[in-house]
């Protein structure tokens, strides 16, 4: 399961690959999703990889590759421990 916040940023990295043909930045994901703090975005990409939703392509800058997206029973609330409905 991921949370709203996570699947918000897969969407949205999916949305700016889509229209620049390249990955967005830290700085670019923060603000994209709300404007969290960039150490924040970096902490979703990294759980994200865990999780098998993105992986960073190694050597290269600006390259994850989305692997799946989140189903809609897979996305959480963080803080109530319910399921999006």
């Amino acid at each position: 399961m991921i949370t709203e916040n996570q699947e918000k940023l897969i969407r949205f990295i999916e949305k700016f690959m889509s229209d620049n043909n390249y990955c967005p930045s830290y700085r670019e994901m923060a603000k994209g999703i709300g404007g969290i703090a960039q150490s924040n975005a970096h902490r979703m990409v990294d759980c994200l990889e865990k999780r098998g939703f993105i992986r960073r392509i190694k050597g290269t800058s600006r390259a994850l590759e989305i692997i799946r997206t989140p189903k809609y029973d897979q996305v959480s609330c963080p803080h109530c421990g319910a399921k999006k409905e």
